[in-house]
């Protein structure tokens, strides 16, 4: 197992989160992707705890390309947040697509169990 699903697995994740970018976008990684990422942690972070520092909560974070249309995405466990509603789901999903201006976010409570953190 390799050292971030075995570390992953002891952390209480909150939230699945799926961030997705529209058309207007290319198919790959960009600076300009993975600093809408960080507005996005930041302003979750400033809502949920006060503060946008990035170091004081946990989170991870996985880029990849999908498999059947290739196109670049980054999905997230978040941690150390305000106990998951769908209210804040929908909200972090607006944050996303409306105020970020990137695509589609699907953010879920995270499903606790042997199945919530794989390889």
């Amino acid at each position: 197992m390799p050292v971030t699903s075995y570390h992953a697995i002891e952390v209480p994740w909150q939230y699945f989160v799926t961030l997705t970018f529209g058309t207007s976008f290319s198919q790959s990684w960009s600076p300009n992707k993975q600093n809408r990422l960080f507005r996005f942690l930041r302003n979750v972070a400033a809502h949920h705890r006060g503060s946008s520092r990035l170091s004081d909560w946990r989170w991870l974070v996985r880029a990849e390309h999908g498999e059947i249309g290739g196109r670049f995405h980054y999905h997230a466990l978040l941690c150390d947040l305000l106990a998951p509603t769908i209210a804040h789901c929908h909200a972090m999903q607006h944050l996303w697509r409306d105020e970020i201006g990137c695509g589609w976010a699907i953010v879920r409570p995270y499903a606790t169990g042997p199945a919530g953190v794989r390889d």
